[in-house]
């Protein structure tokens, strides 16, 4: 009997001794899951930041080449920016407008421009003349609807 009743306090000994062991062993590891969520929510707002980051260089950087293709195309054309006041920019207009009547529209002769002028008139003439009859030939396929907007069955 005496061993019995050892066995049986040292069981629940062990239990009681166990099951704080198990519990604070339970604890760890939702603790050691949440760690592992929070580092991957971590690493997800990482990305975020990243990827707003670049975006925010790529912006930059078409700023940047908007405004250093302007100042080479105003050097490619001659006209120096000179500033009057803040903000202001004054530019030489009788330059820029002979680079476009150079690049534009080439010297014509007055015949030249009075045949071209008779050739778009005849042009817009014609385009008219077929849109009328194309739309005359659309006329003649549609048929006729009854009132309810149906087509009507053929006689037999």
């Amino acid at each position: 009997m005496g061993i019995i009743f050892f066995v049986v306090l040292f069981a629940i000994i062990a239990i009681v001794w166990g099951l704080p062991s198990i519990s604070q062993s339970y604890v760890a590891a939702k603790h050691a899951q949440a760690t592992i969520e929070v580092a991957r929510a971590a690493q997800i707002s990482a990305a975020g930041y990243l990827i707003t980051i670049l975006v925010i260089v790529l912006v930059i950087l078409a700023g940047l080449v908007t405004v250093i293709g302007t100042l080479w195309l105003l050097y490619r054309l001659g006209i120096k920016p000179t500033f009057m006041c803040p903000g202001m920019l004054r530019r030489r207009s009788s330059r820029l407008r002979q680079f476009y009547d150079q690049q534009i529209t080439p010297p014509l002769s007055q015949q030249a421009s009075l045949n071209q002028l008779n050739q778009m008139m005849a042009n817009q003439v014609n385009m008219q003349v077929q849109s009328d009859m194309h739309r005359q030939n659309q006329e003649q396929l549609n048929f006729p609807k009854d009132d309810n907007n149906r087509w009507p069955l053929p006689m037999q």
